[in-house]
């Protein structure tokens, strides 16, 4: 998505993260920003969150693998977008979803910004 002007801090990620939804999912709710984080810090918060082992069954050797692989994807996302300049971590509730809160990354760079979805299919 196009940025008109690029957002800083927590409030105005949150508009950009709604304005983003809403182009798919107009009656979704962004329900708050976590988290912003600083565009040097955004490649090892990623791979961090893509090697937790949230329910202790992966082992060691899994987790060092998607670790590997989280970089992997940092690089892919910052050849494809540009440099990524800044992270918020983005509570979103789709409509029509029973009982479903995602936890999304919006990614912003230079005159852009797009959703990074995350997360652990039980």
């Amino acid at each position: 998505m196009p940025l008109d002007k690029f957002p800083v801090g927590a409030s105005a990620m949150k508009t950009c993260a709604a304005r983003f939804y809403r182009e798919w999912d107009p009656d979704g709710k962004v329900t708050g920003v976590t988290s912003v984080t600083p565009a040097g810090r955004w490649r090892t918060a990623l791979i961090e969150h893509v090697k937790e082992n949230p329910f202790d069954y992966l082992p060691e050797e899994s987790c060092a693998e998607t670790a590997r692989l989280g970089g992997q994807l940092a690089d892919l996302i910052e050849t494809e977008l540009g440099d990524v300049l800044s992270v918020a971590t983005v509570d979103y509730r789709p409509s029509g979803w029973y009982a479903a809160q995602w936890t999304d990354w919006l990614l912003v760079t230079a005159g852009r910004a797009t959703i990074l979805h995350l997360g652990w299919d039980s």
